[in-house]
């Protein structure tokens, strides 16, 4: 096991059990979900216009 500088070598299985907690919980948030859908079709879209745009 390859332990970086960033997390503390005292106790790697609680940052390990705290990172797969908190993918957990940005998984299973439907708002959180929502959110990055929004954003994630905004950007999308204004990728689209700005093609439209030049093509004019």
């Amino acid at each position: 096991t390859s332990t970086s500088d960033s997390t503390p070598p005292s106790s790697p299985v609680s940052s390990n059990s705290n990172e797969k907690r908190r993918s957990n919980i940005s998984m299973r948030n439907p708002i959180r979900q929502m959110v990055h859908r929004a954003g994630s079709l905004r950007s999308t879209s204004n990728s689209v216009i700005s093609a439209l745009l030049n093509e004019q």
